[in-house]
């Protein structure tokens, strides 16, 4: 009796406990999403220091702008050399799906679109995030 009173407790004391923010995983989408958020507002507002911020220094970006599958830096110029054209009005993303694979992986599929004076292009993208220090990472993105 005294054991079932104690495995009674002790299922409702558990029951109350939250998981930690990190085992969440609406959370970690969540935050997922506020750094592809912070990136097309990086971009947009022409705030390269953000922009990359959001980029793991290791990075392999597929970008039509670089012409290929480039480094970090190589995108940095690319987009710089873009965005100083005056051609580019604004980047929106839609239609995303979050995967976490595990506490420090996901990846995300969404649909790009690119508006410029002379037209708009979409796309399927995929990126890939790493969470390190506490924080999640692009490390890879790859243009459909």
């Amino acid at each position: 009796m005294i054991k079932a009173l104690c495995a009674c407790l002790l299922t409702l004391i558990l029951v109350g406990v939250p998981l930690a923010e990190a085992q969440m995983p609406g959370n970690q989408s969540a935050e997922i999403i506020q750094v592809l958020d912070s990136w097309v507002k990086a971009l947009n507002g022409n705030d390269m220091k953000l922009l990359l911020d959001q980029i793991a220094p290791e990075a392999q970006i597929d970008s039509r702008a670089a012409g290929g599958r480039v480094s970090k830096d190589r995108f940095a110029a690319s987009v710089q050399s873009m965005l100083k054209s005056g051609n580019f009005i604004k980047a929106e993303h839609h239609d995303r799906k979050v995967e976490v694979s595990d506490p420090t992986h996901a990846s995300v599929l969404l649909t790009s679109d690119v508006i410029t004076k002379t037209g708009r292009s979409s796309l399927p993208v995929e990126y890939k995030l790493e969470k390190r220090d506490g924080r999640w990472l692009i490390i890879e993105l790859n243009a459909k």
